[in-house]
């Protein structure tokens, strides 16, 4: 009985967040062309859709669907462009200044993911580089491994951040 409750507690938010999702018609019709699109493997028009859902999301404040949306368009457009890693950091760092509570902190898990990637993919890169004291790092292609270990760890900290309303 006590796993029955639990698992009928634990689906309540799922449910209102798949009710939320489907609430507005826009979001359900562009998910379908955005599914079609990938389906046929036209990743630049799915890529165009996922912006103006992105768009959208933002303007009506839908965090889930902003969400949604910057997943899919990271895997998308990595799937277009080499230096999307650098272009989504940038994102990233400049959507994290304008966003509230949960978002911020989803985007924050987001861009460590990208940096622990990024160190992870590169990782043979760092292994004989020097530590660079004042310099300009703008170009994570520059940083040294300590640089990009601390980026991650900054940003997973900052993803847990105001914990008490993450858990609302």
């Amino acid at each position: 009985m006590k796993k029955l409750l639990c698992l009928i507690l634990l689906s309540i938010p799922l449910f209102q967040i798949a009710n939320a999702q489907v609430a507005d018609p826009f979001y359900k019709d562009n998910w379908k062309r955005v599914d079609a699109y990938v389906t046929k493997n036209l990743l630049r028009s799915a890529v165009a859709e996922l912006d103006t859902i992105y768009g959208k999301a933002k303007k009506d404040k839908n965090t889930p669907e902003v969400i949604k949306a910057i997943i899919n368009l990271m895997a998308h457009e990595g799937s277009i462009n080499d230096s999307s890693t650098e272009t989504w950091i940038y994102r990233l760092q400049r959507d994290i200044q304008s966003a509230s509570c949960p978002e911020k902190q989803l985007l924050h898990s987001l861009l460590a993911g990208i940096y622990w990637s990024y160190y992870e993919y590169n990782r043979y890169r760092f292994y004989n580089r020097t530590t660079t004291i004042n310099f300009k790092n703008d170009d994570i292609s520059t940083w040294d491994l300590t640089h990009v270990v601390d980026a991650a760890l900054t940003n997973y900290q900052a993803s847990l951040q105001n914990a008490d309303s993450l858990q609302k």
